[in-house]
């Protein structure tokens, strides 16, 4: 008599062993993208939608809010998407054409500052130059798409932050996090994630906890955005080296111009001490001078 096959419960895993591993490694998967972000950028590619870059910065603040699937494309990171999962992501190849070509990053600028525009936002240089994120004319009302509880748009913002440093939109990260960091009807999470990704390392996601979070870690992240780090790390310390050899030299050659000149004065007070009228003069003097303490001596004798 053959047994019978027991059928699952409803409470027992129907899926395979190989499906569960699948999912347990959904997140590091680094699939390649039918979508080419540096076709997207330059102009000539289309996300996986067919939407261009110039149509979707078109489009009104009420679709910015309500479609989700876009802001992966226009904003990609290195790690993928748990809510779009055709996404492309930034890898090697992206990044270099990014670093490199200004142009990729000026049309990724166009899109900052239409995502600046949907929150309400304008960018401006202070009087010395630097980047700023300020409210404009529109933030009374553009403000409410992320200046509330807890929403999707909190998401995005840490998205943002982190796609412009990797990419090389360092300025205008900073920029944004500057202007957002303060905000008080933000959680302290939100906030702690918009940090995250304004200061950690590039090869170190926002959402890796604080004791996982190891710089010296080189598994952590793309190598080859740790590579990028140490490569940064030496040129800033090479940097400081020079800065401090300069500074010394600088202190050392003002030492040696002191010492110099005082070289010099001594040298003139000591000729001017030896001329002919200096000895006369001072002839002149010893002799007037002992006159009344040899007078003194014989009134107190007296």
């Amino acid at each position: 008599m053959s047994k019978r096959r027991r059928s699952p419960s409803p409470n027992s895993p129907t899926k395979s062993r190989s499906s569960s591993k699948m999912e347990q490694g959904y997140f590091n998967l680094r699939r390649r993208s039918p979508v080419s972000l540096i076709a997207f950028y330059d102009g000539t590619g289309k996300d996986i939608k067919g939407r261009s870059l110039a149509e979707i910065l078109q489009w009104p603040a009420s679709r910015l809010e309500s479609c989700h699937d876009y802001i992966q494309t226009l904003f990609p990171l290195p790690e993928k998407s748990a809510f779009n999962d055709p996404a492309p992501i930034i890898d090697k190849e992206v990044f270099e054409a990014f670093r490199t070509r200004m142009e990729l990053r000026g049309r990724m600028r166009d899109s900052f500052e239409r995502i600046m525009w949907f929150y309400g936002f304008q960018l401006q240089r202070d009087a010395n130059g630097k980047l700023e994120v300020c409210p404009g004319p529109n933030f009374p009302k553009h403000s409410r798409h992320w200046h509330t509880g807890f929403n999707h748009n909190h998401l995005r913002i840490t998205r943002i932050i982190r796609s412009l440093r990797v990419l090389g939109l360092e300025e205008e990260a900073l920029a944004f996090y500057n202007a957002v960091a303060g905000a008080n009807k933000i959680s302290p999470k939100s906030r702690m994630f918009w940090a995250r990704a304004a200061h950690r390392p590039l090869n170190i996601p926002p959402d890796l906890d604080e004791e996982d979070a190891d710089e010296a870690d080189e598994r952590l992240g793309p190598k080859f955005l740790w590579d990028f780090e140490q490569k940064q790390k030496a040129e800033d310390k090479a940097r400081e080296e020079a800065q401090n050899k300069t500074k010394a030299g600088v202190q050392e050659g003002a030492s040696g111009a002191v010492t110099e000149e005082t070289g010099r004065r001594a040298d003139a007070i000591d000729e001017t001490d030896q001329s002919p009228e200096t000895v006369s003069e001072k002839s002149k003097d010893n002799k007037a001078g002992s006159i009344p303490s040899v007078k003194d001596d014989e009134d107190d004798n007296s």
